[in-house]
């Protein structure tokens, strides 16, 4: 479930100016969160956030917050009580057409499993590139050459290279900075 910043304001009785105030606060006077001050935290997540400890006030006030990981953050701050409160407000809502067509749409996407392109159809989308007789796309030719597909694709198109050179010039850093330099 996504958690709206109007629900979270709501959970802490303040309003949504207020919420957003005071976090703006917080990344203006004490940069990003850039760590987990959480000593059991199971290192699940790099996503930092400022969180606000429990029992203190929703002020602007550094004492008021620390920093979790996105993980950390919520299990601690969103309870079991918050997540029934949040079901039940949304229990019997009723959707707009254009609301489930969105869902429709994330679902039929990349994400959900029954709808993931197979090797197969990405080889078959994918652009072709012919060397020696042979047409082939970058992940086959890849294989072939022995260099990474994102090393053949920046050759062909951000350096310019000619496809016989991208497949048979071998990978060196000071080539590509060479080339970086001189395209």
């Amino acid at each position: 479930m996504i958690y709206t910043v109007s629900m979270i304001s709501s959970k802490h009785n303040i309003s949504i100016k207020d919420y957003r105030d005071i976090h703006y606060w917080l990344k203006k006077n004490f940069g990003k969160a850039e760590r987990c001050y959480n000593k059991d935290c199971e290192k699940k997540s790099t996503v930092y956030q400022w969180a606000k400890i429990k029992d203190k006030k929703y002020v602007k006030d550094r004492n008021s917050f620390t920093q979790l990981c996105r993980s950390c953050h919520s299990k601690e701050d969103i309870t079991q009580e918050t997540k029934d409160k949040i079901s039940k407000a949304h229990k019997g809502r009723k959707l707009s057409e254009a609301h489930k067509e969105k869902i429709r749409q994330f679902n039929i996407g990349r994400k959900h499993p029954n709808y993931q392109k197979t090797r197969e159809t990405k080889d078959k989308l994918a652009k072709r590139y012919t060397f020696n007789g042979k047409t082939l796309n970058l992940r086959e030719w890849s294989e072939i050459t022995g260099l990474q597909k994102n090393t053949l694709w920046t050759r062909i198109n951000s350096y310019n290279w000619t496809i016989a050179d991208a497949m048979t010039i071998p990978y060196c850093k000071h080539l590509k900075k060479y080339h970086a330099k001189n395209n």
